[in-house]
């Protein structure tokens, strides 16, 4: 067992509810509960869902959700092979 807080997030009904999902060539962009949008130039579902679990977990560690939502626009994808 552990006392560590546990975070919800998904599509689902949560605290961290991801909404109003918009997927298109130029990236990604939604709403997280109370955070507000988000949008990235990475692609796919995947993505939002690592992007949550990342920001999130920041956000846990008391970076500022301004200054996360500025790095995540910011974030390039990687060259596939």
């Amino acid at each position: 067992f552990t006392n560590a807080k546990i975070i919800h997030y998904g599509l689902e009904s949560s605290e961290n509810q991801i909404k109003n999902i918009l997927r298109g060539l130029d990236g990604i962009n939604y709403d997280l509960g109370k955070y507000g949008t988000i949008n990235s130039k990475l692609l796919g579902i995947i993505n939002v869902y690592n992007l949550n679990a990342t920001f999130l977990a920041l956000i846990q560690l008391g970076i500022n959700q301004d200054e996360l939502k500025e790095k995540i626009k910011d974030l390039d994808t990687i060259n596939g092979k």
